[in-house]
C-alpha cells in the first residue's frame, strides 16, 4: 500500500507453514511504501536457533528482491534438507545426513512480480561449521570401493567440518579444504 507506514515489535509462539516449523520467534517490522525492514529477528527452528535482520522491497518496475543477513547456531542438517525438500535436488538427500551446522549466511534474492525468485540470480555468502557430522549410505560414494573397503563408506562421520561457500551465477563454490573424516 502506498499510504501505509508501520512500526510493530512482535512475538509470536508458533509458526507452521508447510513443513517450516519456527517458535519462539520476535523481532521489529517496520513498513512504509514498497519496504518492508525486520530488525532483531530470532527464532527456534530445526532444532536450532537462527536471528538476522534485512528488507524486502519492491522496485519500481513492480518487480522485487529481498536481503537478508543471518546468523544460525545448532541446525540439525538433516531436518534443513527436509524442510526445503533437498532443495529441489536428488542427489544428496537428507537420509543422507547427519550432524548440526552453526554459521552465518548474507543472501539477496530477486524475483519477478510475482514474486517467483530468480534463482539464476541469487548471490550468497558465508560461513559455516558442522558438528558430529555422517554421510549415510550415499552411493556415489560406494563408487570409492575399489580403494577402500565397502563397510567404511556406509556411515562416514566427521567430527567438525569448517568452510566458507558463496552461490554466484547458479554455481555454489566451496573454497578447498581438509576432511578428517572416519573413512
Amino acid at each position: 500500500p502506498g499510504d501505509m507506514f508501520l512500526d510493530l515489535n512482535f512475538n509470536i509462539g508458533a509458526l507452521l507453514y508447510k513443513n517450516f516449523r519456527a517458535e519462539n520467534i520476535n523481532g521489529i517490522l517496520s513498513y512504509k511504501p514498497r519496504i518492508m525492514n525486520f530488525k532483531a529477528l530470532n527464532l527456534n527452528s530445526m532444532n536450532g536457533a537462527i536471528s538476522g535482520d534485512g528488507f524486502f522491497m519492491q522496485n519500481v518496475n513492480k518487480a522485487y528482491f529481498g536481503r537478508g543477513s543471518f546468523n544460525f547456531e545448532e541446525i540439525n542438517i538433516n531436518r534443513v534438507f527436509s524442510v526445503f525438500r533437498n532443495f529441489g535436488q536428488d542427489f544428496l538427500k537428507a537420509e543422507n545426513l547427519a550432524g548440526t551446522v552453526s554459521g552465518s549466511l548474507s543472501v539477496l534474492i530477486p524475483m519477478d512480480s510475482l514474486l517467483h525468485p530468480i534463482i539464476k540470480n541469487i548471490t550468497a555468502e558465508g560461513k559455516y561449521l558442522i558438528k558430529d557430522g555422517a554421510l549415510i549410505d550415499f552411493e556415489p560414494v560406494r563408487a570409492l570401493s575399489r580403494f577402500i573397503e565397502i563397510t567404511e563408506l556406509e556411515n562416514i562421520s566427521f567430527e567438525e567440518l569448517e568452510n566458507d561457500f558463496f552461490i554466484r551465477n547458479n554455481f555454489l563454490y566451496l573454497p578447498q579444504m581438509d576432511v578428517r573424516s572416519s573413512a
